[in-house]
């Protein structure tokens, strides 16, 4: 696991910077749209500084493939929640919308196996400082984990 957190630091800086001055520049003429594109934006940006980061930092490359796969599982997610947000009715449409995407998005990571061992330990470290929901989420994942690695449920082979 690559951690240089001087890179993160530098990558979170020029990102807000890149909020702002979108956020300037869109908000203002285009409400709600210029939020999106403002946000859109600086993802594109955050993104390329995490690739050019990365490349510096290692020399193996980057996974294009399981990058792909997880973009098309990233893909697929957003256009279910994008549905189910435009068809529910409401102001708190977009949590039904939310709970579809994390619904699709976590479980097909796991099936398109974007997570090595190392990413999977992390997640469920993270998952686990969230108390019971944390490690109901993991219960779940872990189970697809698993039968992905061709390991039987008890976790021994």
């Amino acid at each position: 696991v690559v951690d240089r957190q001087d890179d993160r630091i530098r990558i979170a800086v020029s990102s807000l910077s890149v909020n702002a001055a979108l956020g300037m520049r869109h908000i203002p003429s285009f409400g709600l749209a210029g939020a999106v594109i403002t946000y859109a934006g600086t993802r594109v940006a955050e993104l390329g500084l995490a690739v050019f980061y990365l490349r510096r930092a290692t020399t193996n490359g980057l996974p294009w493939a399981p990058m792909m796969r997880l973009f098309a599982a990233g893909i697929i997610a957003t256009a279910a929640a994008w549905l189910v947000t435009s068809v529910v009715p409401g102001r708190y449409g977009f949590v039904a919308g939310a709970v579809v995407f994390v619904a699709i998005y976590a479980p097909a990571s796991v099936l398109v196996r974007y997570w090595n061992d190392d990413d999977y330990r992390l997640l469920a470290m993270i998952a686990n400082r969230l108390g019971p929901p944390g490690r109901a989420f993991m219960r779940a994942l872990d189970g697809l984990h698993r039968s992905r690695a061709g390991m039987p449920p008890d976790g021994r082979r």
